[in-house]
């Protein structure tokens, strides 16, 4: 009988607990918003590559021809989509998720192809100089 009379105080206690473990230390970083995910997601679609590469903060530091390579990569990419699929019909942002340490987060989105067929993608973003950028 008494782990009864202690258990509403272990439930309470257990739910602070949880609380304060996924409050992100109140730093009070959300998540990127559609409209971010969406935006990024756009410059690939529309054939902007050399704008999505700039959106990448890992390439912040790198040399030019390094960040011509990454676009002719994501042309060549969506080449392979187009003639594969039928290209990239539309896009739809399903959800995003920050990592354990709010720096970093996963943004899923549900993209249909020309040939009718969905796969779901997963942008990493990074939270860099005050905005979300795509890692």
């Amino acid at each position: 009988m008494m782990p009864n009379k202690r258990s509403p105080f272990f439930a309470l206690l257990l739910s602070f607990l949880l609380v304060a473990c996924s409050s992100g230390g109140g730093d009070g970083l959300q998540p990127p918003t559609a409209k971010e995910v969406m935006e990024y997601y756009e410059l690939y679609r529309s054939g902007n590559y050399a704008e999505y590469v700039k959106a990448m903060q890992s390439c912040d530091d790198k040399p030019a021809d390094f960040c011509k390579q990454m676009a002719d990569a994501l042309k060549q990419h969506a080449a392979r989509i187009k003639e594969e699929k039928g290209g990239t019909v539309s896009a739809e942002f399903l959800r995003s998720e920050l990592h354990a340490e709010h720096s970093a987060a996963d943004a899923y989105l549900s993209v249909t192809y020309g040939d009718s067929t969905k796969e779901e993608i997963i942008l990493p973003l990074v939270f860099w100089q005050d905005k979300w950028r795509l890692k």
